[in-house]
């Protein structure tokens, strides 16, 4: 049995200690499985299913997040995976409901500036339609998030061991994000 290097536990402490300067109740923890240790948290969420009268019904729910903690493991990306949706997990189960029914993905809900409309301050909601019982995800403008992202990660890490990771990653999603344009007419700036 392989157990957590001191490293690693510093990264789980780390992820942890950004969760909870977002403000989420959520800790990471370690498992080990086949010799590789990960890090896994719970992070809530809701599932549908058919009720005895045909009809669709909601309840409280938790996914698995697991990766390996190797040494491409990041505790910053790791942790905003999570805190990306912090208005949604801190939201009421209603509200977790209606983003079901909406088809909105639990990062691109941002919680209201007032009780009036739930859903009103989403700004430009994608139309996302599930074909099949599978679930679709469309990007509004491609991999750019994710060049942005990875691009400040490498600009902090110059000079260190951790750049050409980062750096690999802006090159593969600057390719993505070049054939994702010439595929896509309209770009939600």
């Amino acid at each position: 049995m392989k157990y957590p290097s001191t490293i690693q536990w510093n990264q789980i402490t780390k992820v942890n200690s950004l969760l909870e300067e977002a403000g989420l109740n959520i800790y990471a923890r370690c498992q080990t499985t086949d010799g590789k240790v990960y890090i896994e948290a719970d992070i809530p969420t809701i599932t549908a299913f058919e009720g005895p009268q045909g009809n669709r019904l909601f309840k409280a729910d938790t996914f698995l997040k697991a990766e390996p903690l190797d040494k491409y493991f990041s505790p910053e990306v790791f942790a905003l995976g999570i805190i990306q949706r912090k208005d949604y997990l801190l939201a009421s189960h209603e509200v977790k409901v209606e983003c079901y029914k909406k088809n909105i993905h639990p990062a691109y809900y941002k919680a209201p500036s007032d009780d009036a409309d739930v859903m009103q301050d989403l700004p430009n909601p994608i139309p996302v339609t599930r074909k099949e019982g599978k679930r679709t995800v469309k990007y509004p403008n491609g991999y750019q998030g994710k060049v942005d992202f990875y691009l400040k990660m490498a600009a902090d890490r110059i000079g260190t061991s951790d750049y050409s990771y980062f750096e690999g990653k802006v090159k593969y999603f600057l390719k993505r994000q070049e054939e994702w344009l010439k595929t896509n007419e309209t770009v939600n700036i």
